[in-house]
């Protein structure tokens, strides 16, 4: 493939080389400015976001997020990372706004249901963050059930929180029965 092209510089042409490199963010720019009126792609920049909020911050990856949301506001994803976002910034009250969106977009989003539940309890909303969080435990996942131990154990509910370490010793999760144990005795 000839990487060059014929620039008109007044009477005289001349032949410009372009890397790869080059050609390759071209088109990537022209590729995400056409599909900003095509809401199909509304996934195209949920990705970009994910991969921004790693590589760029959460303040780059969050303008992704609200693009892929303009784009279709129905798909669960976008709040979710953007609930996230402001979860690890505490501004909880707007994390659990976010994970809200998701879970009633998506009522199956089960790690929306953990950020929602640990969100409530951060907030000091116990009863909120146990509901959340037994919500998320309905598909089985042990770290789920860990949280919602601390849960029981912020809300002063310790029977309930030793409850689910014998859960979690049930289900041979030792090393998460151990540390909730550990946070019980400590507290």
């Amino acid at each position: 493939m000839d990487n060059t092209l014929t620039q008109r510089n007044g009477k005289k042409n001349e032949k410009i080389s372009l890397s790869m490199p080059v050609i390759l963010a071209a088109l990537f720019l022209w590729t995400v400015e056409s599909m900003t009126i095509c809401p199909k792609y509304s996934k195209v920049f949920f990705t970009l976001g994910f991969q921004s909020e790693k590589k760029m911050g959460a303040n780059e990856a969050s303008r992704y997020y609200n693009k892929s949301i303009s784009l279709d506001p129905n798909f669960p994803h976008p709040y979710y990372r953007l609930g996230i976002i402001n979860h690890n910034n505490s501004d909880y009250s707007k994390a659990i706004e976010y994970f809200q969106k998701a879970v009633y977009l998506d009522p199956g989003f089960h790690a929306a249901y953990d950020y929602l539940g640990l969100s409530y309890l951060a907030k000091g909303y116990y009863e909120n963050a146990i509901a959340a969080l037994k919500k998320a435990i309905q598909v089985n996942n042990n770290v789920y059930r860990f949280h919602l131990g601390i849960a029981y154990l912020k809300s002063g509910n310790i029977k309930y929180a030793y409850g689910t370490v014998d859960d979690l010793k049930v289900m041979k999760e030792f090393s998460l029965a151990g540390k909730l144990e550990d946070l019980i005795k400590n507290n």
